[in-house]
């Protein structure tokens, strides 16, 4: 090899290392976000959760939240989403959009967490996971103020959409065809619409402790109406 060829190599090597040093770093900041955000809402959700028994989490995307909650409480947990985008615990049990592939009260209680914008339908969801669990613990970004609606469309592009994409294009998550869309944002009254369409009550209300202009993050406990 001539001296030109074996400096073009070195400078490719080097490059091809620099790349590699950059995608791990980008990954465990990645992962290190994914673990602090669980375990605020994992803070938020346990209080809310019954003591032992099974738990389904429904879009439980990178499994951080449910890793989170198997630390703190005693429950057991079994994840589900539309696409295998895991990256802490076990994989999830794939699912359709609106469709749970388990039995009729399988579970004591179902979170959907960060999910209902998702969905075609948030009310099919809610159905669904009511037949599935007797409770529903929500946790979902609200709008709030004038500019909550455009406000939660560009975040949930910026965290959702946009985050999904750098973390597959790093080697984070699976490199599945499937990104966050948001379809829909939700003000309060919404999800109570929502949980009401799908034969659900409000039983229990917590408001975001640190309300952002546009609105908060707030946590809805639900139960079966009859």
């Amino acid at each position: 090899m001539s001296a030109d060829g074996r400096t073009v190599s070195r400078r490719a090597a080097g490059d091809a290392g620099a790349s590699s040093r950059i995608g791990a770093f980008l990954r465990a900041r990645l992962d290190r976000a994914a673990a602090q955000r669980a375990g605020r809402i994992a803070a938020r959700v346990a209080p809310h959760l019954p003591v032992g028994g099974r738990v389904i989490d429904i879009g439980s995307g990178t499994g951080h939240n449910t890793e989170a909650l198997r630390a703190v409480t005693a429950s057991s947990f079994v994840e589900t989403d539309v696409v295998d985008m895991h990256v802490a615990g076990p994989a999830p049990v794939l699912c359709a959009d609106g469709a749970l592939p388990f039995a009729d009260n399988a579970f004591e209680a179902a979170l959907v967490l960060h999910v209902l914008q998702f969905p075609t339908d948030a009310t099919v969801l809610l159905r669904e996971a009511g037949r599935v669990a007797p409770r529903i613990i929500v946790l979902q970004s609200t709008v709030g103020g004038p500019a909550g609606h455009a406000a939660l469309v560009v975040r949930g592009f910026l965290f959702g959409r946009l985050a999904f994409r750098i973390a597959r294009a790093v080697g984070y998550v699976a490199p599945t065809p499937q990104a966050l869309r948001v379809l829909r944002v939700f003000s309060r009254a919404d999800v109570r619409a929502a949980a009401a369409a799908a034969g659900l009550r409000v039983t229990a209300f917590e408001a975001d402790r640190f309300p952002v202009p546009f609105g908060g993050r707030d946590l809805f406990v639900l139960e079966r109406a009859e």
